[in-house]
């Protein structure tokens, strides 16, 4: 029986690839030991980097519409009184949009945020 074993222990080849562990060097942590911190510090990167480019691709969006809603407003103003189509009300809408500051307020915090300060 262990003619058997023997034999069959030497027909047995090592893997021909061995997997490595992508452990980044300058680790400074507590549990160094941890192979997958720089995986997880990527994926994190990943998804700020996400959110970023949707918040600068939302930013852009906003600021189309409002020009566009700027130039509907202007060219109600310019039109003759028989052509103008805006209610009072409506107006009032859109001045309220444009200097009610809110939008402004929340792009320019996140803008804060994001540009980096000279120091």
């Amino acid at each position: 029986m262990s003619d058997s074993i023997a034999k069959t222990l030497s027909n047995i080849q090592p893997p021909q690839h061995v997997p490595q562990l992508n452990i980044d060097s300058n680790a400074t942590s507590e549990n160094d030991s941890d192979p997958y911190r720089g995986n997880e510090f990527k994926r994190q990167d990943g998804l700020k980097t996400a959110v970023h480019q949707v918040t600068i691709w939302g930013i852009r969006i906003a600021f189309f519409i409002f020009i566009a809603v700027f130039a509907i407003r202007v060219l109600h103003l310019v039109l003759p009184s028989g052509r103008r189509w805006l209610t009072g009300e409506d107006i009032q809408g859109i001045d309220k949009l444009f200097f009610s500051g809110t939008i402004g307020g929340v792009i320019g915090n996140y803008l804060k945020d994001v540009l980096p300060r000279k120091r």
